[in-house]
């Protein structure tokens, strides 16, 4: 029967073609995947699991595989004994399977961690011993590292109180601010200014010797009274004049000027009230010694006053029964000395 349609017969043969060749995205099959058993000796992946030989987990007990020794740390058991790694007596003394003492880990697979290992026996981490820097209580007795005095030389613990101020143990030797050693020379611990005259701020408060309240009653930080200024310079409670220390100073005469209404030699009396002026000319005598009268201002009346001395009328007590001051003393009869 004759074709009818032979355009249709190519396409059929195409799709056939398509079909049967190899797709160039797909990976070449391993040459020999279809084997489920790995050779351990030809170099080649048998299996197509991507290891070949004594890498694959088949080989591992071929005795190809086998090594005369264990290899200590790569969790396979080398030498087919049954035994992997630290388990496995060839690796004893191996660094790979030596206990150390403070990790917490069982490393050499014995059964016992750290220093309940005899393995650690002598060990510093098992000796009762802080160890100063590995952030635990090796000894128990509840301090850890600069915190247990037995870390008090350690070089890792050897600081300083860093702020004498702030009521903290800085350097966890157990003395705080002003207490520790370190902070003798600070500021805030030091004592007054010890020594007035040595220039030096002993207080390290930015003042030097006189310059120091602290030193202010210090004999030779004392001023000299200034004679004229109104003010106790010398802290004595005398003030210019007052002061003895302004005696024979050009400002301070010795003796009362009668008639410039100041207190000139500074005893509290003005001019002719003062003693010094009773017999200058400008200031006036008692001109009666009977009148009850202070005639010169001197604040004493009569008698009473030296002006009076040697008059009749201020002579003794001239009848001492007849109830009258005759000598105007301000005392009567028998009360007068007289």
């Amino acid at each position: 029967m004759a074709c009818r349609c032979p355009s249709c017969i190519a396409l059929l043969l195409g799709l056939f073609v398509l079909a049967c060749s190899p797709n160039p995205e797909l990976p070449p099959r391993p040459p020999d995947a279809g084997r489920r058993t790995e050779i351990c000796d030809n170099g080649r992946d048998d299996d197509g699991d991507l290891k070949a030989d004594c890498a694959d987990p088949d080989c591992f007990a071929a005795p190809e595989c086998l090594s005369d020794f264990e290899i200590c740390g790569n969790f396979i058991d080398d030498d087919g004994d049954g035994k992997v790694d630290c388990a496995d007596s060839d690796c004893e003394g191996s660094p790979a399977c030596s206990e150390h003492c403070d990790n917490g880990f069982d490393d050499d697979n014995d059964g016992l961690v750290d220093c309940a290992d005899p393995d650690c026996v002598g060990n510093l981490a098992c000796s009762g011993t802080e160890i100063c820097g590995n952030g635990r209580d090796d000894d128990e007795d509840g301090l850890v590292d600069c915190r247990d005095p037995d870390c008090g030389a350690d070089p890792s613990c050897l600081r300083i109180e860093t702020n004498c101020t702030d009521s903290a143990d800085d350097d966890l030797d157990g003395k705080i601010d002003c207490e520790d050693p370190d902070c003798a020379q600070d500021a805030a611990c030091r004592g007054p200014e010890t020594d007035c005259a040595n220039g030096v701020d002993d207080d390290g408060d930015g003042r030097t010797d006189c310059k120091d309240s602290d030193c202010q009653d210090y004999p030779g930080c004392i001023p000299d009274e200034v004679c004229d200024n109104g003010q106790d310079d010398d802290r004595d409670g005398a003030t210019d004049c007052l002061d003895s220390d302004c005696a024979g100073h050009p400002t301070c005469p010795q003796s009362e000027i009668c008639d410039n209404g100041a207190d000139d030699d500074g005893d509290g009396k003005v001019d002719c009230l003062d003693l010094d002026c009773i017999d200058d000319p400008v200031c006036p005598k008692e001109s009666n010694c009977t009148n009850g009268l202070d005639d010169d201002g001197d604040g004493l009346i009569d008698c009473l006053d030296p002006d009076c001395s040697g008059q009749s009328a201020c002579g003794s007590e001239s009848n001492c029964g007849d109830g009258i001051d005759n000598d105007a003393d301000q005392m009567t009869d028998c009360a007068d000395p007289d």
